[in-house]
């Protein structure tokens, strides 16, 4: 599939499909949008966009995965990481792995907002972890 299939429609956030795609092409241009919705520097305001996001990146998955998303005081993407991943059933999550990262993130780049997703196939679960008051 090529950029050149899909067009910007007159209305923001809408698209027109110039040529016949399939499924997976569909799949593909939604990952594609995900990642960009999640790229540094974009602006996250409820915990449910995240998880929207999040969630079709990481659906696919046939293991556990344990990723964090770094966001700054006013909610923009500072990076997105997987920190680790586990097997078909299990994951095992380490705190210091986990606290290192974010104070990495947090002393290099002012961290505010930490949202960590964990993948259980066929799951996502999302934990929101910021300031009171956010």
């Amino acid at each position: 599939m090529t950029h050149a299939e899909l067009k910007a429609g007159e209305v923001a956030g809408t698209y027109l499909v110039t040529s016949p795609v399939t499924e997976t092409d569909i799949i593909t241009m939604a990952k594609r949008f995900a990642r960009r919705k999640l790229a540094k520097g974009r602006k996250i305001t409820q915990p449910s966009q995240a998880f929207e996001h999040l969630q079709l990146l990481l659906q696919d998955y046939e293991h556990e995965v344990f990723s964090v998303l770094f966001l700054d005081s006013q909610h923009r993407v500072i990076r997105f990481e997987e920190l680790l991943r586990g097997t078909i059933d299990a994951a095992s999550v380490y705190p210091r792995e986990v606290l290192k990262a974010a104070l990495a993130t947090t002393l290099l780049l002012s961290s505010w907002c930490i949202t960590i997703q964990t993948v259980i196939p066929s799951q996502v679960i999302q934990i929101d972890v910021s300031p009171s008051g956010s």
